[in-house]
């Protein structure tokens, strides 16, 4: 009976330390996830690895609302969304944009002229980098299932999404061709870049150009004629600068020297302007938006552009982008406190706030014009 007893006891004890040591490793998975989903917010490398993008660096010196604690998420509303007969800007009325209202970032659509948003992701991975088809019926964005695994998936405005790219690697930042017809992509492949497309089915991948390796490359657009691709890559110099590269000639020219500042601009609809947002002030600075023209050498040197800076205050303006009229700039803003989307002219003013919540929302698209 006493070796029972002991047997016993000794057993409850390695039970206890079994259970305990179980315990840490739950605490540990669940934390890797958590921060796995929050790895917008808090700036962690895990999602860009080597690149520390716009929203990494303002979101993180941002104070996250007491509201972000709260465990019971928005329910999903039904997709119904029907676009206002005059959008903002000549828009066809919706913007798709990014929000963490669930607790990880999600892909969201506004109607402005009514405030309806509707959520079409609903996952625990971290969904970014909206961009709209051509004819404004489906996204285009990237979803991170893995933690280090990241793809193309494209939606309809109903929610019904599509995987387009599939492997161990990573995607991101998706734009489409002017026809349709094909998404191309920056991808990240055993330790190589690549400007890769697959069409809207996810057939027929196909690799266009090798780039410098970069995990995570913006991609910010592509011309109209499908062969001129501006996105953030290395130079020459191995500096990081937005770069123009013909998929053609695979000529590549240098646009800015910002030294890793400037990571997306946005084209006017007639390709004569440029926008984008730097950095002001060395010590807590804050990023402004500038306006300069498209046919500059490098669209962020005085002495080779003629450039205008729209907002000087002391707030934040995250990814700006034209309107399809080329008369406004939808930006994500801390103007209220925490990041919304907020809409101005060209003249850095009259300034209208679209979205209004305790949570982080940003990379709004406004949806091209419905022929």
């Amino acid at each position: 009976m006493a070796w029972f007893a002991a047997g016993m006891m000794i057993g409850f004890q390695a039970r206890a330390q079994i259970n305990q040591v179980t315990l840490v490793a739950i605490n540990a998975d669940q934390t890797q996830e958590a921060a796995t989903a929050t790895s917008f917010v808090t700036a962690t490398e895990q999602f860009f690895a080597t690149e520390t993008q716009d929203q990494l660096d303002l979101l993180a010196q941002t104070p996250s609302p007491t509201a972000t604690s709260t465990a019971t998420a928005t329910p999903t509303e039904t997709p119904t969304l029907t676009p206002s007969p005059t959008g903002i800007g000549g828009s066809s009325g919706l913007i798709a944009f990014v929000s963490e209202r669930d607790g990880d970032p999600e892909i969201f659509v506004l109607n402005p002229a009514t405030g309806q948003q509707v959520q079409l992701t609903d996952n625990l991975s971290i969904d970014a980098g909206p961009s709209w088809s051509p004819d404004g019926r489906f996204i285009a964005y990237h979803e991170q299932p893995e933690p280090n695994v990241q793809l193309i998936y494209i939606t309809d405005l109903d929610g019904n999404i599509i995987q387009l790219t599939e492997g161990i690697r990573f995607d991101n930042w998706p734009v489409w061709t002017s026809d349709g017809e094909r998404v191309v992509f920056h991808s990240f492949d055993a330790g190589r870049s690549f400007i890769r497309s697959v069409t809207p089915a996810g057939e027929d991948e196909t690799v266009i150009q090798q780039v410098p390796a970069l995990q995570v490359a913006p991609i910010s657009n592509l011309a109209p004629n499908n062969r001129l691709l501006t996105f953030f890559s290395l130079d020459p110099n191995g500096d990081r600068e937005i770069i123009t590269l013909d998929l053609v000639s695979n000529q590549r020219t240098v646009r800015t020297r910002g030294f890793g500042d400037i990571r997306f601009v946005s084209f006017s609809p007639d390709r004569s302007q440029l926008v984008y947002s730097s950095v002001i002030g060395v010590d807590n600075g804050t990023r402004e938006i500038f306006l300069t023209e498209a046919g500059c050498t490098l669209i962020n040197v005085p002495a080779d552009c003629n450039i205008v800076q729209l907002t000087d205050d002391e707030f934040n303006y995250l990814r700006p982008r034209f309107s399809p009229d080329g008369t406004r700039i939808l930006v994500a803003s801390d103007r209220a406190g925490n990041f919304d989307l907020w809409t101005l002219d060209l003249e850095g003013g009259d300034f209208q706030q679209l979205t209004e919540s305790l949570f982080d929302d940003y990379d709004g698209v406004f949806q091209p014009v419905l022929e």
